[in-house]
């Protein structure tokens, strides 16, 4: 997969050079140039590194870094966090959630 910079003028680059660069050469930040497809198979009450894996690894599929991407999340994602199924969350809080982080991010 490739990753092109926001403001398209620096070269397009695969997922470790993105990950290490973090900004593109022209400022801009590297998005994907396509959209992966993210097969369904997260089941509930999977472990974080397990999702970020399942996640992260359509993003890194191809790339050199993707062999090593079971390590990295293991230890990347080494701490407690309980997953909920979005089911379960009254909506009342997920808007209330989804308005701090809007408030974060004009701070």
């Amino acid at each position: 997969m490739k990753f092109a910079s926001t403001r398209g003028e620096a070269p397009q680059v695969g997922f470790s050079q993105a990950l290490l660069q973090g900004l593109a050469p022209d400022g801009g930040l590297y998005v994907p140039t396509q959209w992966p497809a993210v097969a369904a198979g997260i089941e509930a009450g999977e472990s974080l590194p397990a999702v970020g894996q399942h996640l992260i690894g359509a993003f890194a599929a191809g790339d050199a870094l993707e062999a090593s991407l079971p390590d990295i999340v293991n230890e990347a994602f080494d701490f407690p966090a309980p997953l909920v199924a979005l089911a379960d969350v009254p909506a009342a809080s997920m808007l209330g959630r989804a308005w701090d982080t809007v408030r974060l991010w004009f701070k």
